[in-house]
């Protein structure tokens, strides 16, 4: 009995072994294995016994591989909201697996320069974003236009407001066409709106970065950015010496969003307002007798 035992575990670690194997399928043959890396023209696998090969991606017709635990953590860290985790668990799939059909890829890829991107890693940003959109169809992989907005954002960064108004312009004048986003793109008309007002507030066009601004209150309320919105767009007023409208959105920002970063800084601007009002109503008697 207990060799039966041992030969049905044996038997059992082999079926699993095998299930756990990575495979490609050409219209030739099939290759089963460990996948190693990818690029744009070929996926190299490595096969028990044979070594590794690199099968060429035109004529793949399916391939299953298994996602890598670190690529699983460095996911559900950007998710969480960990990004400094995200950025270094997700580091290695930009150079390991650029381009692989396989939806943790094209996730890892994006979520890695956005998690550089959040870091001021504007280089590695760039090189992610820019692998992204080589990599993958822009005008169907659901990500295509985050990685573009990426792309943009990093002009904006750099102070290249030149080039990154073009980009911000294209990409909200197709939200523009619609009454409302579809739920998947939600996020992205906000951040794309919200990069439009920062250009046009650099470019000295208030009225503009005003106007952008509000269609992100108004229309595109995405968490994500709401609470930088709500401060740029309390700044704006402040600068234009509209103390009433400048609360009104402080005041959203502390009450919605306590823990946000931009959270401090409107604490700091209220109290800076607030005693402004204060100076200019001691004054008023002072004013009115003369």
């Amino acid at each position: 009995m207990k060799k039966i035992f041992v030969i049905l575990a044996l038997f059992l670690g082999v079926v699993a072994a095998c299930s756990a194997q990575d495979v490609i399928k050409t219209k030739a043959r099939e290759y089963r294995g460990r996948i190693k890396s990818a690029d744009n023209k070929s996926v190299t696998i490595e096969i028990p016994g044979q070594g590794t090969i690199a099968v060429n991606r035109s004529i793949i017709q399916d391939l299953k591989i298994q996602t890598p635990q670190i690529v699983v953590r460095g996911i559900a860290a950007y998710k969480k909201g960990d990004y400094k985790q995200a950025q270094v668990d997700l580091a290695s799939v930009m150079t390991q697996f650029p381009g692989l059909d396989t939806a943790w890829a094209a996730e890892g890829i994006d979520y890695y320069g956005r998690s550089c991107l959040l870091a001021g890693d504007l280089d590695n940003a760039a090189k992610a974003f820019t692998i992204f959109l080589e990599s993958y169809d822009a005008a169907t992989h659901p990500l295509a236009r985050d990685a573009e907005i990426g792309m943009a954002e990093i002009d904006l960064a750099r102070g290249n407001f030149e080039k990154a108004l073009p980009k911000f312009q294209e990409l909200t004048a197709e939200f523009d066409k619609q009454v409302k986003p579809p739920n998947e793109q939600f996020q992205d008309a906000a951040a794309s709106f919200l990069g439009l007002a920062e250009c046009l507030e650099a470019q000295n066009d208030p009225a503009g970065a005003q106007d952008a601004y509000l269609k992100v209150v108004a229309l595109y309320p995405a968490d994500h950015t709401m609470p930088e919105t709500l401060y740029r767009l309390a700044a704006l007023y402040e600068r234009q010496a509209k103390p009433a409208e400048t609360l009104v959105y402080l005041n959203d920002l502390a009450v919605k969003f306590p823990s946000s970063p931009y959270a401090q800084k409107a604490a700091e601007l209220k109290k800076k307002v607030e005693s402004q009002l204060a100076e200019k109503k001691a004054e008023t008697p002072v004013a009115a007798e003369k």
